[in-house]
């Protein structure tokens, strides 16, 4: 029972997180800690927006320490390498950690057949209903595919995008593992980052659906400029 002029104080406890809210517990005591009252509470927060960039902001190991320590997020990117090597031939965890300058992908067994099939079906449409295979440097005999940069393949466009879009799906995954991600929160994306942007939050696409398009966008954009035999091309991009 609490009578005129009582002392009392509350004490509150962030105690964790569900869709964006904050969970609250709490307890009002007498002065000689007598309990009060004890309650719970999920306190709505100021409005967030989540905004995903385009390319340039991939480095080497982006992400790793997520895997690491996130079950969630590692899940995200398991899944993502086991769909861009068996589909494509391509690695990512190895590429997004060691970032090396070259990696060759061959197509001289039966899986190399599949993953050959797999890039000449990726076209460019042309006029009058012209189709045109995208990488005009194999063909159904060719053995084998070697992308190369320089600077590290998370620099060639082909391999930046789906790192890039592996790396934001793994991020909301694991923020939505611990209810931080609100139900009506606002989002936008700069150039790639519509396409994280939409796969994420919005659930438009599959995790290998975004991971097919990132890849053809990258090999699009890669092969619309002449390249020399290390990847140079003659022009640079202002974003």
């Amino acid at each position: 029972m609490v009578l005129p002029r009582d002392v009392l104080h509350v004490e509150l406890n962030h105690t964790g997180m569900r869709c964006g809210r904050m969970l609250i517990e709490g307890r009002t005591l007498k002065i000689d800690e007598t309990p009060v009252m004890t309650f719970v509470a999920e306190i709505e927060q100021p409005a967030t927006a989540y905004v995903f960039t385009g390319q340039g902001s991939q480095h080497a190991n982006m992400g790793m320490q997520l895997y690491e320590s996130s079950s969630a997020a590692r899940a995200v990117w398991n899944r993502a390498n086991k769909h861009m090597t068996r589909m494509f031939g391509m690695p990512l965890l190895e590429l997004v950690r060691s970032n090396t300058s070259q990696h060759t992908v061959y197509f001289e067994d039966e899986f190399g057949e599949f993953v050959l099939a797999n890039y000449l079906a990726v076209k460019a449409m042309l006029p009058e209903n012209q189709q045109q295979t995208v990488l005009s440097t194999i063909d159904a005999d060719t053995l084998s595919y070697t992308v190369k940069s320089p600077t590290g393949l998370l620099n060639a466009t082909q391999i930046t995008q789906p790192a890039l879009v592996a790396f934001a799906f793994a991020a909301i995954a694991d923020m939505q593992a611990h209810g931080l991600i609100q139900i009506n929160a606002v989002f936008a994306g700069h150039s790639l980052g519509e396409l994280s942007a939409l796969a994420t939050l919005s659930n438009v696409f599959t995790l290998e659906d975004v991971l097919d398009l990132a890849l053809f966008r990258g090999l699009l954009m890669q092969s619309a400029v002449p390249r020399d035999e290390q990847g140079h091309s003659g022009f640079g991009m202002i974003a």
